[in-house]
């Protein structure tokens, strides 16, 4: 018989934040993402209400979806956009360099970030819902991809090679 633990033995060093070690069965990743679903802020419940049902331009949102080690607050498969909801914890250095380290990963992986802090989303709820449309029709960063080369150091593979009569 599987013993079946409850979520609060799972080390949570800030919601919605940390890096997850994969366990037998669901990774541990996964089972975070789904108690941050079923346990939402009242910021991140309100901008769900903004971003569900594809009402950004058809654009479709998932919230509380793991990438890689982390886990994104809202995340944007077509847009490659993460929107993370902020709270006043992050304004502390500790979770600034976090944060920083977090974002690079993120975009190293081709997504975009966008910050928004709770208090803002509060306040000026048209301004966040701006911010994401401006973000949404912005175009995909170009990843830049370095290719071994091959040939002489210092010389690049094009210059190298003569094409033959079929553009081979």
């Amino acid at each position: 018989m599987a013993v079946c633990w409850p979520l609060s033995f799972l080390p949570f060093p800030l919601k919605g934040e940390g890096v997850a070690k994969r366990r037998k069965g669901a990774p541990l990743v996964n089972l975070r993402a789904r108690y941050l679903r079923r346990n939402m802020t009242e910021a991140e419940r309100l901008l769900w209400k903004m971003l569900r049902r594809k009402q950004f331009d058809g654009f479709r949102f998932r919230r509380q979806h793991p990438i890689g080690p982390y886990i994104a607050d809202f995340f944007c498969p077509a847009a490659k956009l993460i929107v993370e909801l902020d709270g006043g914890q992050h304004a502390e250095e500790e979770h600034v360099l976090r944060d920083r380290v977090r974002t690079s990963w993120l975009r190293s992986r081709g997504c975009r970030v966008l910050r928004i802090w709770n208090n803002e989303l509060t306040q000026n709820p048209e301004d966040v819902r701006e911010a994401i449309y401006a973000a949404l029709a912005s175009p995909l960063p170009v990843l830049r991809t370095t290719f071994p080369q091959k040939g002489k150091a210092g010389r690049s593979l094009m210059s190298n090679t003569k094409l033959n009569s079929h553009g081979v």
